[in-house]
């Protein structure tokens, strides 16, 4: 495997900090894993903005951006709610993603197992979609469990909703034990029959 070279200049360095609103100390080590953690920051503040501009247009205000800042919208009188999207498989994470954010949701996504679990530990959500397959089944029972037990640590009012192409009812039995509150098939119209529920426990104020 080829080696590949990263230089970073101190120009560079100190524009993406400033972008990521991060103080760096002189005697902090600049390595990949803490750039990693502030391009998740950007992530964050370009999702925001893109749920802002379907608010306003390309026009943003003052005020808008507040509610932005702060999480609300002045269409409702509380924070917008967030759903955790958790697949291997890109194309589903950008439907999902797209359907939720325009019935007035906010959204994470995640394609793999460690990277949902740092972000769950690190974002609000309000509810999980995840897939049983994350490649395998294996990986998706122990995310699954994981989940549940930083939910029960933590005490949050979080529910999680399986999405699997399995037909099986051996995987639904399972999951159901393992502490999921909703079980999808991937068949008819399964993308309308998660909205609903999503918006039966999860309503857009």
């Amino acid at each position: 495997m080829q080696e590949v070279e990263i230089k970073l200049d101190k120009d560079f360095l100190t524009r993406f900090f400033q972008v990521t609103n991060t103080e760096i100390s002189d005697d902090t080590e600049i390595n990949l894993s803490l750039l990693k953690s502030n391009l998740v920051k950007i992530e964050d503040l370009y999702n925001k903005f893109q749920t802002l501009k379907k608010i306003v247009g390309d026009k943003i205000n003052p005020e808008k951006a507040k509610e932005l800042e702060t999480g609300t919208d002045s269409r409702s009188i509380g924070p917008r709610k967030t759903i955790f999207i958790i697949d291997d498989l890109g194309v589903i994470t950008y439907q999902l993603k797209t359907i939720f954010e325009q019935a007035g949701y906010d959204t994470i996504t995640s394609n793999e197992v460690f990277d949902a679990i740092e972000k769950f530990k690190r974002m609000k959500c309000d509810l999980v979609l995840m897939d049983l397959f994350i490649p395998t089944e294996r990986e998706g029972l122990i995310l699954l469990e994981k989940l549940k037990r930083l939910i029960t640590i933590t005490q949050r009012p979080i529910k999680i909703g399986i999405i699997t192409a399995s037909t099986k009812k051996e995987h639904k039995q399972i999951c159901k034990i393992k502490g999921a509150d909703f079980y999808f098939e991937k068949v008819n119209n399964w993308h309308d029959n998660i909205l609903a529920v999503a918006k039966d426990n999860l309503p857009v104020l």
